[in-house]
């Protein structure tokens, strides 16, 4: 139970958005730190998409409670002969109505949002992983290439020497 009160505690704790989108770039001379950042911030995109998504959920069930009371409140006010249609006529001209339903519209936006934001830190995951991939091949590249050539290296000295050591035996 104490977990659940945690992880509300901290889903709960406000995101920098505009510093969150900051590092949506990284340096590709510093990939190791954009890698280490990674689980972060991405763990931050989500919890902003969970935030965003509560409070949508709270909005929803506000409009619902408002639209229930208004609706009773017209009921009684007409009587049985109004209509279900009219009832919904009437709320879509309270004033009431379309301020909590355009504050949920504007919920539902950031939400959306909130997703697309958290399917960036994703991409941005997976094009962390193929350089990372990338510079690891490249690296193993080199070292091929390195070694190749300490190894030819090493073949011309032995051949050097040889032949010093043949000239040196012919001229006795």
């Amino acid at each position: 139970m104490s977990t659940s009160r945690d992880l509300l505690k901290a889903l709960m704790k406000p995101v920098d958005v505009r510093k969150l989108i900051d590092k949506l770039a990284f340096d590709l001379d510093d990939l190791e730190v954009a890698s280490l950042e990674q689980p972060r911030l991405r763990l931050r995109a989500g919890r902003l998409q969970s935030q965003m998504l509560l409070r949508k959920l709270e909005l929803k069930g506000k409009v619902a409670a408002i639209v229930g009371q208004k609706s009773i409140h017209i009921r009684h006010k007409h009587g049985n002969s109004y209509t279900a249609t009219a009832i919904k006529n009437e709320l879509g001209y309270d004033r009431d109505v379309r301020h909590a339903q355009r504050k949920l519209d504007e919920a539902e936006a950031l939400e959306s949002y909130a997703k697309d934001l958290t399917e960036c830190f994703k991409e941005r995951s997976m094009a962390l992983s193929n350089l990372i991939r990338l510079r690891s091949s490249e690296i193993s590249s080199e070292l091929r290439a390195a070694k190749g050539q300490a190894e030819v290296n090493e073949l011309r000295e032995k051949a050097r020497r040889m032949r010093d050591r043949l000239e040196t035996e012919e001229a006795l």
